[in-house]
């Protein structure tokens, strides 16, 4: 009985692990990634198109937020770069602080 109760969750587990990774290839992601390579090379521009892009699909996400808000700065949008930092720090309490600092 119980080797039968694992055959039909097994099924199920399986179905629940190929989407937890199929969600994690979202095109938001992506977005997100290419907006961190541009990020990185210093193509401020195109990561902002980038995290915008991602934003728009996870709006609920702190490092996302604080990727924005200094792409924002490094673009002299001071008013989107407190909309952003503000977020990072309002969905991740403490976790942005100093680095925030850092940028301003």
């Amino acid at each position: 009985m119980e080797s039968l109760q694992m055959i039909r969750r097994t099924p199920f587990f399986a179905a629940l692990v190929v989407g937890a990774v199929l969600a994690a290839c979202t095109p938001a992601n992506k977005d997100f990634t290419s907006g961190k390579i541009h990020f990185n090379k210093q193509r401020w521009e195109p990561a902002l198109a980038s995290f915008q892009t991602a934003a728009a699909v996870m709006p609920a996400n702190a490092d996302l937020s604080w990727f924005l808000g200094v792409v924002s700065l490094r673009l002299d949008d001071y008013a989107a770069t407190r909309t952003h930092f503000d977020a990072a720090m309002e969905l991740a309490p403490g976790k942005y602080d100093k680095k925030i600092l850092g940028e301003v």
